[in-house]
C-alpha cells in the first residue's frame, strides 16, 4: 500500500521568512516608486499582487533561513518512499525554485494570477486531489486550520497557541516546537546598545552649565528618547532591505531578521509602532528639533536606498587616488598596493558572483601573476578575503579583468572605468595564498 503523501506549507514553516514580504522589500530597494505600483496590483487582489511582485523581483532561495529539523524530517521520509508536495499561498515562480533548491518534492501547488492559494482554497485543492483525510499536512498558522481539518495528521510547527488551536481541528498532531522569545529578538533588532551614541544629546546641557536645570533635562530627556526610537526603526527598516546582503555576510547572517528568527511581519509592526512613538514624542519639542529628525529620517532613507552604493563607489575612487600608478615610478611601473576593508566587496556585491569575478581574472592574469582564492565555505560561499594580483591598463600591462567587468555591469564604479582599473592593478584583501605565505607588495 502506497504511503498516504505529505503536503507541506512554505513561508513560516519550510522556512522562517514570508516571501511575499521580502520580495516586497527587495523590490522597494531596488527603486522605491515601485511602492505606488504595488499599490495598484493590490487592488486587483492578493494574488495578482503576488504574482507581479514575483514578476519584477529576485530571491536567490538557497540563502533563505530553512527549517533544519524539519528539513531532515522529510528528507527522511523521502527516502522511506513517501510522496512529498510543496502546498504554499506563495507565487509558483518562488515555489517551484525552491523546490528545485531541495530536490525532494515531487509536486508544487501554489498560488497564481487569480488564485490565492490559502486557507479554504488550499483545503478544497488537496481535497480534491487526495481526497478527505487522504493526505497529512504541515503547517504553522490559523489559515491552515481548514487544512488540518481535512487532513489525517496535522503536523504543526510553532507555539503552544497554534498547537492547540490545531488540536481542535485535528486529535492526530505531531508537533515541531519552535521556542523563540520574540520579547529578546526585538530588543537585539532595535540595537539598543547604539542608543549611547544618542547621549551627544545632552552634551549642550554640560556645556552650557544648565545640567542642574529640571526643565531642560526634561526637553533633552525626551529628545533623547524620541530620536533613539527613530533611530531604531530606522535599523529595521535597513535591515528588512537588506535581508540577502546580510545573509551573504559571515556575521550580519546572525541579526533576528536575516536568521528568520524574528518574523518579518512583526518587523513592520515594530516599525511603525517606533516611528509613531519618535514622532509623539516629538511634538512636545520645538520645531527646530522636529526639523532635524525629519532630515534625519530623510537622510538615512537615502542611504538606505542608494547613497550606499554611491559611497562605495566614492571609497574606490579615494583608494585609487591615493595609490596612483605613477607615484616614484616609470609610466611602466606597477600600481601600489591598495588595501579594502573586507565588507567593501563583501555587503554590496554578491560574494558568488565576486569569486566567478575573480576566478576568471585568474585565468586572464598575464606573466604568471595570478589570482589565488581560498576554497568555498561548507555552506557554498566564497570567503570574503582573496588577492587579485594582476596590472592595470594606465601601467600598460593585463587588461583583461574579469572583476572590471563585472563591478561595471552591476553599477560598480560605473561612472569610472579608470578608476578600477587601477584598483585591479593590485588589492590584497588581508588573505595569504593557498601555499600559506603571506604576499608581499611591491615597495
Amino acid at each position: 500500500m502506497a504511503a498516504i503523501p505529505l503536503c507541506v506549507d512554505l513561508d513560516g514553516t519550510l522556512t522562517s521568512s514570508d516571501l511575499l514580504i521580502e520580495s516586497f522589500f527587495a523590490l522597494v530597494k531596488r527603486n522605491p516608486l515601485y511602492l505606488l505600483y504595488c499599490l495598484e496590483w493590490l487592488l486587483r487582489g492578493k494574488a495578482y499582487l503576488k504574482a507581479q511582485i514575483a514578476e519584477h523581483a529576485a530571491i536567490d532561495v538557497s540563502l533563505l533561513p530553512y527549517n533544519g529539523r524539519l528539513i531532515d524530517f522529510l528528507k527522511k521520509e523521502s527516502a522511506a518512499g513517501r510522496d512529498l508536495y510543496l502546498c504554499t499561498a506563495g507565487n509558483q515562480r518562488f515555489a517551484e525554485q525552491i523546490a528545485r533548491h531541495l530536490g525532494f518534492f515531487k509536486g508544487v501547488m501554489s498560488s497564481n494570477e487569480s488564485i490565492n492559494l490559502s486557507g479554504t482554497n488550499k483545503a478544497s485543492v488537496l481535497t480534491a486531489e487526495f481526497g478527505v483525510q487522504g493526505f497529512d499536512y504541515c503547517g504553522n498558522a490559523r489559515a491552515d486550520l481548514p487544512v488540518w481539518k481535512q487532513s489525517r495528521t496535522a503536523i504543526v510547527v510553532g507555539g503552544k497557541s497554534i498547537q492547540a488551536a490545531a488540536r481542535k481541528v485535528n486529535q492526530t498532531t505531531v508537533i515541531f516546537d519552535n521556542k523563540r522569545s520574540l520579547f529578546r529578538l526585538a530588543v537585539r533588532e532595535m540595537r539598543v546598545y547604539q542608543w549611547v551614541k544618542n547621549l551627544l544629546i545632552f552634551v549642550p546641557l554640560l556645556a552650557s552649565h544648565r545640567f542642574t536645570n529640571i526643565d531642560a533635562l526634561k526637553v533633552a530627556g525626551i529628545a533623547f528618547l524620541s530620536f533613539c526610537l527613530c533611530a531604531s526603526s530606522v535599523y529595521i527598516l535597513n535591515d528588512m532591505l537588506d535581508l540577502d546582503a546580510d545573509r551573504r555576510h559571515s556575521r550580519k547572517c546572525k541579526r533576528p531578521f536575516a536568521s528568520g528568527e524574528l518574523p518579518l511581519v512583526s518587523g513592520i509592526g515594530m516599525l511603525f509602532v517606533l516611528l509613531l512613538a519618535s514622532a509623539s514624542l516629538a511634538v512636545f519639542l520645538p520645531p527646530a528639533f522636529q526639523l532635524v529628525l525629519a532630515c534625519y529620517v530623510a537622510m538615512t532613507l537615502a542611504y538606505s536606498f542608494h547613497l550606499k552604493r554611491v559611497m562605495l563607489r566614492r571609497c574606490l575612487h579615494a583608494g585609487c587616488a591615493l595609490y596612483h600608478p605613477h607615484r616614484g615610478r616609470g609610466r611602466g611601473g606597477r600600481c601600489r598596493a591598495v588595501r579594502l576593508a573586507n565588507h567593501v566587496l563583501g555587503d554590496d556585491i554578491p560574494q558568488s558572483r565576486v569569486g566567478e569575478a575573480l576566478y576568471r581574472t585568474r585565468q586572464n592574469a598575464a606573466g604568471g601573476q595570478g589570482l589565488h582564492v581560498w576554497p568555498r565555505l561548507s555552506d557554498g560561499r566564497h570567503e570574503h578575503r582573496a588577492l587579485v594580483w594582476t596590472r592595470c591598463r594606465l601601467c600598460r600591462g593585463a587588461r583583461s579583468c574579469a572583476l572590471h567587468e563585472f563591478c561595471c555591469r552591476y553599477g560598480v564604479v560605473s561612472s569610472s572605468p579608470q578608476a578600477l582599473d587601477l584598483l585591479c592593478s593590485r588589492v590584497v584583501l588581508d588573505q595569504p595564498r593557498l601555499d600559506g605565505s603571506v604576499p608581499r607588495p611591491d615597495a
